[in-house]
């Protein structure tokens, strides 16, 4: 029992290491975006600093899921045993809404397309702002939803002291 214990906490960690190594991804998708809005697109500043962010959250997320993986491999044990708990259960809910999030400006998009071909911006401008969306609003919602479990925690435990 208690290695299910700790299992669930570790995959509590990895769960809330990946969500923020997808708001540091979303990042990097906001600032390719962002370049074509730019008096500038060959502007080096922002593609250097828009590598360095897609580095530093490819570690982050390599970091989360690494150890996970490489257990997986040594066991030969390529099966879905995660444990239940509060935090895997509200990163699925945020991934789910993510995708309505993304599924819903597809809509907005495909409503605003006389309007968009009037623009003219590259192609690479709106998926870049789509996968940004699907990023930043799945790593938002799991950080709002754990948050306010977490206060909701302290609250009862307030209530019992």
């Amino acid at each position: 029992m208690n290695n299910n214990l700790n299992c669930a906490e570790a995959m509590d960690l990895m769960n809330s290491r990946i969500a923020i190594g997808l708001l540091l991804a979303s990042v990097t998708y906001a600032l390719d975006a962002s370049v074509y809005l730019l008096a500038d697109p060959d502007n080096q500043v922002f593609k250097w600093v828009g590598f360095a962010t897609s580095m530093i959250a490819t570690l982050w997320i390599f970091r989360a899921v690494g150890p996970a993986i490489w257990k997986k491999f040594k066991s030969r044990s390529f099966t879905h045993q995660e444990p239940e708990s509060f935090i895997t259960e509200a990163f699925h809910k945020a991934i789910i809404k993510s995708w309505i999030l993304t599924i819903a400006a597809l809509m907005v998009l495909k409503v605003l397309d006389q309007f968009i071909a009037r623009v003219d911006l590259p192609v690479d401008f709106y998926l870049n702002g789509l996968v940004f969306i699907m990023l930043f609003s799945a790593s938002v919602t799991f950080l709002l939803m754990t948050r306010a479990n977490e206060h909701h925690d302290d609250e009862n435990q307030q209530d019992l002291v």
